[in-house]
């Protein structure tokens, strides 16, 4: 596992990855049960924020956050 929290103007971004199993995102969005993964996005947005998540069986997860901490 992997964790990278960087602030660089005015940009605050989050790097969380990991060599585990991996899931089918697109399957997991459709059935209702990533839960967890819609309320993190959820939040992402609420922020004005962006998230990318990257992820398939077998092969781990990569999920990039990018918050703006500038005041607008």
């Amino acid at each position: 596992m992997k964790l990278v929290l960087d602030e660089n103007n005015e940009l605050l971004t989050l790097i969380y990855s990991d060599n585990g199993k991996g899931f089918d995102l697109s399957k997991v969005q459709s059935s209702g049960k990533g839960l967890g993964l819609f309320n993190i996005t959820q939040r992402v947005n609420t922020l004005n924020g962006k998230i990318s998540i990257t992820t398939s069986e077998g092969n781990g997860i990569l999920v990039s956050v990018e918050l703006s901490l500038s005041k607008k």
